[in-house]
């Protein structure tokens, strides 16, 4: 049972960090900067927004920020 409930709060969890990435997403779409990598200032692919809608990075961008993670 305790197995369970950890997996599902951690589904839970993921969820709401996607419905709030999407959410900025939407306010990106507002202040017209969607689409525009937030550390290099490039547009984004549209078939990475495709893949990924709430994508605040391009593909560069997101490589090199999961190298850094990584160590």
């Amino acid at each position: 049972d305790a197995i369970e409930q950890e997996q599902a709060f951690l589904h839970a969890s993921q969820g709401t960090e996607y419905l709030n990435r999407l959410e900025l997403a939407l306010k990106r779409i507002r202040d017209g900067s969607y689409g525009i990598c937030e550390d290099c200032s490039a547009k984004i692919p549209v078939k990475r927004l495709e893949a990924y809608l709430a994508a605040e990075l391009c593909i560069e961008c997101k490589s090199k920020q999961e190298k850094l993670r990584r160590g």
